[in-house]
């Protein structure tokens, strides 16, 4: 089974990124490509994204920094349900603490709790960097519930998209 991380939320449309590999993570050894591999991913085709520290000031991508996921694009919602604008100088405040290294994948470090959001119907897959292995859905309900989990094998997977 092939795993790809992928990150998302309902203002999106409903998706930001996905972990595929460029061609200067293929050349990394297989555990750096698994860590790689753990991230949520790049910023798909016409989202941009960035991560701003506590003081408001923009994060370097270096893997380390951590700060406030910002997000924008064509797609990305507007306005909240009453009307109010979503936006901070012009980029979405996600409420995820994020980094974003050198590559350009991002990694959720946690979600600051300013929403509480609601995700149904979704596979999560969530790889564990050095072990190798994934937390999977093993069931799954009539609902579309995941009512039991597996740790299963998840190997590096180097793949050249055309």
């Amino acid at each position: 089974m092939e795993v790809l991380h992928a990150w998302g939320m309902t203002g999106l449309s409903p998706i930001g990124t996905a972990c595929s590999l460029r061609s200067e993570v293929m050349a990394l050894t297989d555990e750096q490509c698994l860590v790689i591999q753990s991230k949520q991913g790049r910023a798909l085709f016409g989202i941009d994204m960035k991560i701003v520290g506590i003081d408001g000031q923009d994060l370097p991508w270096d893997g380390k920094s951590a700060g406030e996921l910002h997000v924008r694009g064509h797609w990305v919602v507007a306005s909240h349900l009453r009307g109010e604008n979503a936006y901070t100088d012009g980029w979405f405040p996600t409420g995820d603490l994020a980094t974003i290294d050198r590559y350009g994948y991002m990694q959720i470090m946690t979600t600051q709790g300013k929403s509480s959001r609601t995700v149904a119907n979704v596979t999560v897959v969530i790889p564990v960097a050095l072990s190798g292995s994934a937390l999977m859905p093993f069931t799954e309900r009539q609902d579309g519930a995941q009512s039991a989990w597996r740790v299963g094998t998840v190997e590096c997977r180097k793949k050249t998209w055309h």
